[in-house]
């Protein structure tokens, strides 16, 4: 039944008048239903009619509601894209962290010192990956 709705919806949409209509829908003799705006043709059977008018345009009201929606869903998305590290700001500090030069005297000194720097600029904004990532080359500094 669902699909036979999103046909008439199809049909209504591709309809361009904007007065009602009315929908044949029809029946195959190999059972395959169709929805047309004309009446069936002799090799199929008409099941039923339906009067269908067209969705009136949305009022400046919806609109509005729409887009205060949309602007919370941005929000949300946003918020969640910070808290999982994968806004903007965390790639570019992966990215920092990943070109950063390894050091060949006291490379072990060096590796900590720069992780200290690296959590010093990101501050509270740091990270699971970010920390694995800077104990990843620290210990590889240090081996």
């Amino acid at each position: 039944m669902r699909q036979g709705c999103g046909v008439v919806v199809l049909v209504l949409a591709l309809c361009g008048d904007a007065s009602a209509q009315t929908v044949h829908k029809c029946v195959g003799r190999d059972g395959t239903a169709s929805y047309q705006s004309q009446p069936c043709t002799q090799d199929a059977r008409e099941v039923r009619t339906y009067e269908a008018a067209p969705e009136p345009p949305p009022t400046a009201e919806q609109l509005r509601a729409l887009d205060q929606r949309r602007a919370r869903e941005r929000a949300e998305s946003a918020f969640l894209s910070r808290r999982a590290g994968t806004d903007r700001q965390a790639v570019e500090r992966s990215r920092i962290v990943r070109e950063r030069p390894a050091l060949s005297t006291g490379a072990c000194e060096a590796a900590k010192a720069a992780r200290q720097q690296t959590l010093d600029v990101v501050g509270l904004k740091r990270n699971y990956e970010l920390l694995s990532r800077l104990d990843a080359n620290v210990r590889a500094a240090c081996k």
